[in-house]
């Protein structure tokens, strides 16, 4: 190493960089100050400004990253927030969450209500029974159990406190964490917000707030100089990573740290091994001070933005791979508001235009924001097509629409059906005829009677006629009268009246252990039987089987289609095969066994033959390789096959392709 006197020119480089430090650490500490924590260097806390850089850097490569903070040692390290990113999801006060900097937090709302529940214990207001162990239980899991018990626990919670959840929450913890806390809920909810009584969901949070959360769990229920919370009861509940969609809590006791990262990545594993590459260059030991990576990380820090192409972007999707004669008609991708296309089906009708429908999502990609049931016509097998139409919007009451299955019945009439979402407790299949060719349609009423009302999820392009004429509608419950489980909907009448089957399909893993049990849909074998399949976490699609046109069901096993936890669409040929289309990663290992989408991924997305009842899979072509693609539909016409399915993060975009099964033979 040389040494010497610095040159002029270096001497005031170093001095103009200590400046800028200065500047940009004066102004954080003000912020920190505000904010009711101590803040420090990064280095002087173990954590190099260059790996923040990166970590920034790593964030923008995801879909839409919002904000991050990352704490050490009780301390404010790092904190940015990217400017021209949507942040209502389907929030009814989505114009102040903007202003204010909130973000809605989806299913990290549970910690919230964790903390409250152990409050509650601590001041005996709450039982600490096996009851109350099992509700916590359920709503810390994963999967759509979790936000039933979550409300449940809310509720329960409400009936011990004497007051209202909401209330209980902002006043015994929300306002005692150290610092102002920015939020969504108030001590005085409106009679009529029921969002405020959730337990699983619903608040938006700015992202310090979520990070002093954090740091409340990480130092045992201590926020500052005071307990909130029994170290008993988050020792026997604890909490180290937290993640819905791409929002994601990382409590580390082993590096004493806290990192909170608010996206709308669709899963978060991207946002995961961000974090754990960030953690691991933390050291035990303050570093050496880095003025100029300090400076790079502050102006980096101070001036996210993500650039226009970002914001948009699915408008481009990439190409699938080519075979045969397939052809690309239509890429649906978001646009101004319009910030989701997806779920849909296709009908060819008598004067031979497709008429495509589907859900349009606006403001936010959420399965909750606000939606359209929209359509299309083409006039030449999908080559052009008609602009949006907006046929059935959500209805006054309701969060949204979703999920179009769409069904020629033999008498000659359109069968239309939808999920119509009210709450979380009350989302249901509604139905429709149409006599003209969908002109006009006529309501015949909600496939579910209000004896049976609870969260079910009917998958798009998943009505079926039998070869008795019976329709057969698939679909999955989350709490209600029958709990989760899958059920078949019956109806004799054209769909005019529906009642369940005589039993619902049950299944254990291969090792007795409970089965995720989710997303059905039926197709009629040869032999007369009829399969609903379903998709699981176990790794494969499994089915059970019906003898009598859907009365009674065995139980389910897994089937030969291998897949994540991802649906799937089967449908008969009129040459006798049954078509697929799944996420088939057999002869993709990277894509298993990961949660809850395998790494991130629902790839590839396979199209596959059977011609014998689905025991074994044939011709298979994948129509994309990797990245996020599902909720497919799949119809024949004319000897072509016409599929449509959702692609990229969010479910923003959904393509339609047609395929000649003549190329594919």
């Amino acid at each position: 190493m040389m040494c010497g006197k610095l040159s002029p020119q270096n001497v005031y480089v170093e001095k103009e960089l200590k400046l800028k430090m200065r500047i940009c650490l004066f102004l954080t500490i003000a912020a920190a100050m505000c904010a009711g924590r101590a803040l420090a260097t990064p280095e002087a806390e173990g954590v190099p400004s260059r790996a923040l850089v990166d970590f920034m850097a790593g964030l923008e490569k995801l879909d839409h990253p919002r904000d991050f903070c990352v704490m050490r040692h009780g301390k404010w390290v790092a904190q940015g927030s990217w400017r021209g990113v949507l942040r209502d999801e389907g929030q009814q006060d989505a114009q102040a969450n903007v202003a204010s900097g909130r973000t809605p937090i989806g299913g990290l709302t549970r910690l919230i209500t964790l903390a409250a529940t152990g409050i509650a214990v601590e001041k005996g207001l709450v039982a600490d029974d096996a009851k109350l162990a099992k509700l916590v239980s359920r709503m810390m899991s994963e999967g759509a159990d979790a936000f039933v018990a979550g409300d449940e626990l809310s509720a329960y919670l409400e009936k011990s406190v004497g007051e209202s959840t909401a209330a209980f929450i902002v006043a015994n913890f929300m306002n005692r964490l150290h610092g102002p806390l920015v939020h969504n809920w108030t001590a005085q909810p409106q009679p009529n917000d029921k969002r405020l009584m959730r337990g699983a969901t619903g608040v938006a949070l700015e992202i310090l707030s979520l990070a002093r959360i954090g740091d409340c769990f990480l130092h045992n229920g201590k926020s500052g100089p005071r307990r909130l919370v029994s170290e008993t009861w988050l020792k026997r509940y604890p909490v180290r990573t937290a993640a819905y969609g791409g929002n994601v809590l990382v409590v580390s006791p082993e590096k004493d740290a806290v990192v909170a990262v608010l996206s709308s990545e669709a899963a978060p594993q991207g946002v995961l091994a961000a974090v754990e590459k960030l953690l691991a260059t933390f050291t035990d030991k303050p570093l050496a001070e880095d003025a100029r990576s300090l400076s790079e990380m502050n102006r980096k820090r101070s001036s996210l933005k993500l650039p226009p192409e970002k914001m948009e972007k699915n408008a481009k999707a990439p190409s699938p791979p080519s075979f045969g004669e397939r052809h690309e008609l239509l890429c649906l991708a978001p646009k101004g508001i319009f910030r989701r296309h997806s779920e849909g089906d296709i009908i060819k009708l008598k004067d031979g235009r497709l008429m495509l429908m589907w859900s349009r999502m606006m403001g936010s990609n959420s399965d909750d924001a606000k939606s359209h049931i929209c359509r299309r016509y083409s006039s030449d097998d999908g080559k052009t097509w008609t602009d949006d139409e907006e046929v059935f919007p959500t209805p006054d009451g309701a969060k949204n629409v979703m999920c179009v299955s769409l069904l020629r019945l033999r008498s000659g009439k359109i069968l239309l059906a939808f999920l119509v979402k009210t709450s979380d407790k009350d989302c249901r299949p509604v139905c429709y005829h149409s006599l003209d060719e969908g002109r006009t349609w006529r309501r015949l009423g909600f496939v579910v009677s209000d004896a049976y009302c609870a969260y079910y999820v009917f998958n798009n392009a998943r009505v079926v006629q039998l070869r008795s004429g019976r329709l057969l509608y698939a679909g999955s419950s989350h709490g209600g009268r029958f709990g989760p489980c899958i059920t078949n909907w019956l109806s004799d009448d054209e769909g005019v009246s529906w009642r369940p089957a005589r039993n619902h399909i049950t299944a254990k893993k291969p090792n007795g252990s409970s089965l995720r049990m989710e997303e059905p849909g039926s197709v009629q074998l040869s032999d007369g039987r009829v399969m609903t399949y379903f998709r699981t976490d176990a790794d494969w699609q499994y089915a059970a089987y019906s003898s009598d046109d859907g009365e009674t069901w065995g139980p389910a096993a897994p089937t030969s289609l291998r897949s994540p936890r991802s649906p799937a669409t089967l449908e008969r040929l009129g040459d006798g095969r049954i078509a697929a289309v799944w996420n088939d990663h057999e002869s993709y290992p990277q894509y298993r066994f990961g949660y809850p989408y395998h790494n991130g991924q629902r790839a590839p997305m396979t199209l596959g033959f059977s011609s014998d009842d689905g025991r074994t899979w044939t011709d298979r072509v994948d129509l994309e390789t990797e990245g996020w693609n599902c909720y497919p539909f799949l119809r024949e016409y004319d000897g072509k096959l016409f599929i449509g399915y959702c692609i990229g993060g969010g479910m923003r975009t959904m393509r339609v392709m047609s395929v000649a099964l003549s190329e594919l033979k």
